[in-house]
């Protein structure tokens, strides 16, 4: 099986890191709304893959996980005057049976952020701590790309600082210039 590497912008052959078997992990819905046909396009791509390696005798672990609280959740809830939760459940069970409907299979996993919310706040600490993240006047937090030298060698983009481009072609990313 040949696959597209975006570091060396080639065609090249899979090779897994473990013999027989491959590990995929999904970003999977931020679920405040009905699914749509970018959705659809998206998650029937990874469906293929996952069945493909599958096909192929590949042992695949398949996790795609759900954000179930975000801005655009806590909003739709204060609108309809119900809880972040209700939301997110609403949207979560029409997803599945959005996805069940073009029979897609189920990932072996699909963690919700709301379940992992600790170790979320520890590894973000974990990284303001170290300088690898910042902080803005609103309370976001940002990734430091200046932090990780390798910082978009495997899209092959280049990372431009406020030294190295002109301000209009600059990304404004929380009071820090990209």
């Amino acid at each position: 099986m040949k696959i597209f590497d975006s570091k060396s912008s080639k065609k090249i052959s899979f090779n897994p890191l473990k013999k027989g078997k491959v590990s995929l992990y999904v970003c999977g819905m931020t679920v405040y709304d009905s699914c749509h046909i970018g959705h659809l396009r998206t998650f029937l791509s990874f469906d293929f893959i996952v069945k493909s390696f599958r096909a192929l005798d590949y042992d695949v672990h398949y996790v795609r996980n759900i954000t179930d609280v975000d801005d655009k959740i806590i909003a739709k809830a204060k609108s309809e005057k119900t809880s972040p939760s209700v939301i997110s459940e609403k949207y979560i069970q029409e997803m599945h049976d959005d996805f069940s409907s073009m029979s897609m299979l189920s990932p072996d996993v699909e963690p919700k952020v709301t379940e992992h919310m600790d170790s979320i706040i520890s590894f973000i600490d974990n990284l303001l701590s170290k300088n690898f993240a910042y902080k803005t006047e609103d309370g976001d937090v940002f990734f430091n790309v200046e932090s990780f030298n390798d910082y978009g060698e495997l899209s092959n983009c280049l990372l431009y600082t406020s030294d190295a481009a002109d301000e209009e072609d600059s990304v404004d990313l929380g009071g820090r210039r990209i």
